[in-house]
């Protein structure tokens, strides 16, 4: 299951409910009212998510991202252009200053000595899992799992 279509799911969340406790109205006002609007992600937030996806799913980043050539900029008809054939295919423009921080804390994310170890034992990375708690339908998606023993 991707992410998008995790993040779909009508079951509660963890965030979901940290608004919930805060008052039904603004779980209502987040998740559930007809007109409500999606609020898109800030700068910052995407950048996480870049990074989030370079260190645990590397292997989704190209499928995910591509770069905007160094010296091409928006504010041009071509780079305007390139960038709108890039969000049409599906991928976040990024720049090559982005990708080089993606790399960087990945490969320094990746070679951290507790990461090493972890990564030795059978695990899951990004597995949705679902399940009912007193007639709720509840979700999580841990970025990093620990298989049980068998």
């Amino acid at each position: 299951m991707t992410n998008n279509e995790y993040h779909a799911h009508p079951a509660l969340s963890a965030s979901g409910l940290k608004l919930l406790n805060k008052t039904p109205a603004h779980y209502y006002a987040q998740y559930l009212a007809p007109d409500r609007v999606k609020p898109e992600p800030t700068k910052a937030m995407k950048l996480g998510t870049m990074i989030h996806t370079a260190c645990l799913e590397p292997h989704l980043f190209d499928d995910q991202y591509a770069v905007m050539p160094d010296g091409i900029t928006r504010q041009s008809k071509e780079g305007k252009q390139l960038h709108a054939d890039i969000i049409a295919s599906g991928k976040e423009p990024i720049s090559n200053d982005e990708l080089k921080l993606a790399l960087d804390t990945s490969a320094a994310f990746l070679a951290h000595p507790l990461i090493m170890q972890l990564r030795k034992i059978p695990h899951k990375i990004e597995n949705s899992i679902f399940c009912t708690i007193n007639g709720i339908p509840v979700k999580m998606r841990p970025d990093f799992m620990i298989e049980p023993c068998e």
